[in-house]
């Protein structure tokens, strides 16, 4: 095969995540007394972790101690809710069988801090995916390339080799990054119409047009 690999994002690729999210952020916000986000907000504000998710969703001007206590009580909330409403996308779990049986090292790389990442794969995709990884301290957060190269290396596979499926801007810039091959898929968090101002080749609305992409890749 000429690719080997293939990486994917989490949130609103493979796992629709959204409306525990969204509750996990009105809760901290209710708690601290401010406004909750209507769910479209949660949406545009998801991507970069829950860091930036709590800051965006925060009025602005807010002091840093009031921001740290926020991301406690989202993450708090979240660890205990995270399976509530959150499901695979319909088609993901057959099509991710398939690529096992064909032979890609499949991989999961998240900006969600690791700890429910990893709760996640075992409650979502148990068995199917070799590796995952989420946010670390200490490891820089997507589009870096740094969780990318993590994968990569414990795959003993170079990123040439890597086929890299996401939903936003921030996976398509990770994957030029990591010099690896994007496809962005339109059911996510974002709008085709904000992946096409990518330059996106390849924007994918199936999941059987997003396996006969990387199938294409392979002639």
């Amino acid at each position: 095969m000429k690719y080997k690999a293939i990486l994917f994002d989490l949130d609103g690729t493979t796992l629709n995540t959204l409306p525990d999210l969204w509750h996990s952020a009105n809760h901290a916000l209710k708690e601290l007394g401010f406004p909750e986000r209507s769910f479209d907000e949660v949406r545009r504000f998801v991507g970069n972790g829950v860091g930036m998710l709590m800051r965006r969703a925060l009025p602005h001007g807010v002091s840093d101690f009031v921001w740290e206590e926020s991301v406690r009580l989202q993450k708090s909330y979240y660890n205990s809710h995270l399976a509530v409403d959150t499901v695979p996308y319909v088609g993901v779990i057959p099509m991710l069988q398939t690529l096992k049986k064909e032979g890609y090292m499949l991989g999961t790389v998240s900006n969600k801090y690791d700890e429910a990442v990893q709760a996640l794969m075992d409650l979502y995709f148990p068995h199917l995916f070799d590796a995952a990884l989420g946010s670390k301290e200490g490891v820089p957060l997507k589009p870096d390339r740094s969780m990318v190269d993590c994968l990569l290396e414990q795959f003993h596979i170079r990123d040439a080799e890597t086929i890299y499926v996401g939903d936003s801007e921030v996976d398509y810039q990770t994957a030029l990054n990591s010099n690896t091959l994007p496809i962005l898929v339109d059911w996510g968090f974002r709008p085709r119409a904000q992946l096409e101002v990518t330059g996106a080749e390849n924007i994918v609305s199936s999941i059987t047009e997003l396996y006969d992409t990387i199938r294409l890749y392979e002639k």
